[in-house]
């Protein structure tokens, strides 16, 4: 009679195949990576890719470039051919070999933050795709940088870039090239992801009044921590309204809106005055158009100013020093820290 499988090996065999899977679909995870996946600690995780080594179905490697200023990483996983005939042979249906699995050493930290991205936004109704089935999609060139898509829970789709640190003159040439290309039928929306503050202040510099971005509804520039968080907490105007409550700004969904500027549709009470609210948490830039195209004329006729909240110090009042016309609310990042942190308990 054959030995039935203890509970504890049942459990044991499926989270090998569940991660042979994820190494399948995301083609490269580090031990920390597949910590957080599976809600299992360090040590277990490295027993469990130990085994998968020793029965040749996981390649370990080194990890390079995902952090800029640290030596040794750590290790990452990708899988095996083995592992591919593993996976068929437990009918899970597979299209690439191992081969065309492998990441360079230089899209390596790419894939990585990527998939950082995926699994912590992935729990809350989020969907990533990967650069190479986004440019399969789309028919996109295979050499352009975008690397990958966002899709919220409402079906918002986002394009992806991802800074790892400031780029070259080149290379920002080249990116702004493809954003011009792209349409809002591919991409009705952008997102970038910075993982320095060098890189987001390259980004919002070059491209705060580049022409290229008229053609995303939204086009938002965000630091990699504080974007995950903002995209899991912020999931509405709604939320952010509500979380601006403590701070004084009231929705007044009974205002006149119907000679309101386009983009400019929620009225907020601030101070006891009737205001249009701009949330720039998120770096919009698309909406700084928004702003300019509420001249002094429109306001002087209209009456209301514009409550702009920002966590970015001085950033907008200098960008639009020429515009008097606007109310900042200043945000801090602690009280934003503290926010996520409450609803995350």
């Amino acid at each position: 009679m054959t030995k039935q499988p203890t509970i504890y090996e049942e459990r044991r065999r499926k989270l090998k195949l569940n991660i042979l899977e994820d190494l399948y679909n995301l083609r490269a995870l580090t031990t920390e990576q597949l910590s957080s996946r599976f809600d299992y600690s360090i040590r277990h995780i490295g027993r469990i890719t130990r085994e998968l080594q020793a029965e040749q179905l996981l390649i370990t490697e080194k990890v390079r470039g995902y952090e800029k200023h640290k030596g040794f990483q750590g290790n990452y996983y990708r899988i095996s051919t083995k592992g591919i005939r593993y996976l068929n042979q437990a009918d899970f249906n597979t299209s690439r070999t191992s081969d065309q699995l492998r990441v360079s050493e230089h899209y390596l930290p790419y894939i990585l933050s990527l998939n950082d991205l995926h699994l912590r936004v992935e729990p809350h109704g989020w969907e990533v795709i990967n650069s190479r089935d986004v440019k399969a999609k789309f028919n996109l060139n295979r050499g352009d940088n975008i690397h990958g898509m966002l899709i919220s829970p409402d079906s918002t789709k986002y394009g992806v870039y991802i800074f790892l640190n400031s780029v070259i003159e080149y290379n920002m040439k080249k990116i702004k090239s493809e954003i011009r290309r792209y349409n809002n039928t591919d991409f009705p929306n952008m997102l970038i992801l910075c993982k320095t503050e060098d890189g987001f202040n390259q980004v919002v510099s070059e491209l705060h009044a580049f022409s290229g971005i008229v053609n995303y509804f939204t086009f938002k520039v965000l630091p990699f921590g504080f974007g995950i968080n903002y995209l899991k907490e912020f999931d509405s105007e709604d939320t952010i309204l509500d979380f601006l409550n403590d701070f004084g700004v009231i929705p007044y969904p009974e205002a006149d809106i119907s000679e309101a500027p386009i983009g400019l549709e929620t009225v907020v009470i601030h101070e006891d005055e009737e205001k249009y609210f701009i949330n720039m948490l998120d770096n919009d830039l698309e909406k700084l158009q928004t702003i300019r195209n509420y001249r002094k004329e429109r306001y002087e006729l209209d009456g209301r100013k514009l409550l702009i909240v920002t966590n970015m110090g001085n950033r907008y009042p200098n960008l639009l020093e020429d515009i008097h016309h606007i109310d900042y609310l200043h945000i801090t990042h602690e009280e934003i820290v503290d926010y996520f942190h409450r609803n995350s308990n």
